[in-house]
């Protein structure tokens, strides 16, 4: 039950985060943008340079890219539900929260 519930949380809050990116509640990180771009670069550049490389290295090298980018993602993943975390926390030490909520209404909100 416990990954069933971490499942939909996960997947509402994906969809949350990934909606709207232009709201004003949209957090910028300065300096991202231009991150993302040298970063799309250099991995065009690293592209290139990867042509004169043996099948099976190119492989390794893509394969690594791969779980690289998987990884990336699920810190990022991991931080995101960390914050979400941290503010139920705080708004149940505020008193502004339900003390309890059964799994079904959870559920229920989830599926909204």
């Amino acid at each position: 039950m416990n990954n069933e519930v971490l499942e939909k949380m996960l997947q509402f809050l994906n969809q949350l985060r990934c909606e709207e990116q232009d709201r004003k509640s949209s957090v910028q990180i300065p300096g991202l943008k231009e991150k993302e771009k040298e970063t799309e670069m250099l991995l065009d550049e690293c592209g290139k340079s990867i042509e004169c490389l043996s099948l099976t290295d190119k492989q390794k090298i893509k394969m690594w890219i791969e779980k690289k980018e998987e990884f990336c993602y699920m810190q990022e993943q991991k931080a995101y539900c960390q914050g979400y975390v941290d503010c139920i926390l705080i708004l149940s030490g505020l008193g502004l929260l339900q003390p309890e909520l059964s799994y079904n209404s959870f559920m229920d909100i989830l599926n909204k």
